[in-house]
């Protein structure tokens, strides 16, 4: 029995806690990274073992582990580092008489393992160097992309760029480095083969380009078809892509990643411009199993949570990005006459929205679904192909509002 740690999502995991014979736990290091998703840990970390272990993994490069030491508990921080092997120091000593405590003081939710501090999510501005770089350059790969009418962008809480088709991600983290250099990362299976001079080997599934200077109309559309074989339209992220790009689309961002809840993250956030309003959006295939089994309501119950206690972060930070959106140009066509967001409001509870529906699965299924979510969610609207998410006053046809 092993305990995996790490704090991004990788083939690889930073550390693993591993048994000993005087039934206590020691921690080991990378020592050696052979590739292919396999690693040597012969590097213990301390020359101490622990009672006790228990890691607070995330996938957004800070993450925590819980330490008991001759019964006083302890605190480690994991942080990413652009290695595999990510940064770690001990940030609690072995002072404390539980677990719960300690992380209270430390200001660390237990639940979503992430700090209750409202600096995870800073305002964005235009003045960081990449925004910067891509208004007075506009490079031509660049242009390239904006050409794409079937590409949408988003810009995410570390000032980086994802671009995506279909759901799948093309550009991930698109940063600039030290040389001024654009840099960016993908998954392999959306982009072998290009002429490797241009690959930055890493031990994880992702790759790093360390250029930019390939992408022509070519090369965007082998990726392109490469995503379709792995997210067709049919797909879960086919059909989020597809609500994404509608002609009346207001959703402003995708893929929110702030709560890590077993590496899900918020599917879509709709800027309701009658109401105004921001409301999280997850979108649901009627396959989807979730639906069912009780995971919807935990998932849900996380997004209302979320709105709740970060409320006036959550929504400066969203202006904040409405108005990068508007400088770079990559608001949806809708929401480019606005001039801001400033006077909206946060929406508490999410919004449940099940695609690709057939009205006999609705009749059969709606009264199930809605009873269901109906303390954590706000409606669910059924769809059977893309359309506006905006509230309405009272539930009408395949819409429902949903009183708790």
């Amino acid at each position: 029995m092993q305990k995996l740690i790490h704090c991004i999502d990788a083939s690889i995991t930073a550390m693993i806690a591993l048994p000993n014979k005087s039934n206590n736990w020691d921690i080991f290091a990378i020592s050696e990274v052979h590739g292919m998703g396999k690693a040597d840990y012969n590097k213990k970390v301390f020359d101490f073992d622990f009672i006790e272990v228990v890691p607070l993994n995330t996938s957004s490069g800070l993450s925590y582990v819980c330490l008991n030491k001759d019964n006083k508990w302890g605190l480690l921080e994991l942080k990413y580092n652009d290695t595999i092997q990510c940064e770690w120091k001990l940030i609690a000593d072995f002072i404390y008489d539980d677990m719960d405590s300690m992380l209270k003081e430390q200001k660390i939710n237990k639940k979503n393992s992430i700090k209750m501090s409202k600096t995870n999510l800073k305002a964005l501005t235009v003045n960081d160097k990449l925004f910067q770089k891509l208004i007075t350059e506009t490079p031509q790969w660049w242009q390239i992309i904006n050409n794409d009418k079937e590409i949408y962008y988003e810009i995410r809480k570390d000032s980086t760029i994802d671009v995506y088709y279909n759901g799948g991600c093309i550009i991930g983290g698109l940063s600039i480095d030290n040389s001024g250099r654009f840099i960016w990362k993908t998954h392999t299976k959306y982009l072998l083969p290009i002429p490797t001079e241009y690959i930055k080997n890493t031990e994880s599934k992702n790759i790093q380009l360390i250029d930019t200077n390939f992408i022509d109309e070519k090369s965007l559309e082998h990726i392109k078809s490469n995503i379709r074989k792995y997210y067709p339209n049919s797909s879960e992220k086919g059909n989020q892509a597809r609500f994404i790009l509608q002609k009346d689309s207001c959703f402003l961002d995708s893929e929110f990643q702030f709560i890590d809840l077993e590496n899900k993250r918020i599917d879509m956030v709709w800027v309701d411009t009658n109401v105004k309003e921001i409301i999280f959006v997850e979108l649901k295939l009627p396959s989807n199993k979730e639906l069912f089994n009780g995971s919807i309501i935990n998932q849900l119950t996380k997004y209302k949570e979320f709105a709740e206690n970060e409320n006036e972060i959550i929504l400066s930070y969203y202006k904040s990005l409405f108005n990068l959106k508007k400088q770079l140009n990559l608001l949806p066509h809708k929401l480019r006459n606005l001039d801001n967001i400033n006077d909206y409001t946060l929406c508490n509870k999410p919004l449940l929205l099940i695609s690709n529906c057939k009205q006999e699965w609705i009749n059969n299924n709606y009264t199930k679904i809605n009873k269901s979510v109906s303390e954590v969610a706000w409606g669910v609207y059924y769809f059977g192909a893309p359309n506006i998410c905006d509230k309405i006053s009272k539930s009408s046809g395949n819409r429902h509002i949903l009183l708790p």
